[in-house]
């Protein structure tokens, strides 16, 4: 699903979520996925 967004609907999700979203796409990628594997189990091992 994240690898058919546009970097605008990417780094909208990271504003959001409070994550930095300037700079390369696959790291707002990165920073997008890794904010919904936190959405989706809150507890488990997703820090940077």
């Amino acid at each position: 699903m994240l690898g058919c967004c546009t970097l605008d609907q990417l780094k909208y999700f990271c504003k959001h979520t409070k994550n930095h979203r300037t700079g390369a796409k696959d790291r707002v990628l990165y920073l997008a996925y890794l904010g919904m594997c936190k959405q989706l189990d809150p507890n488990g091992p997703f820090d940077r």
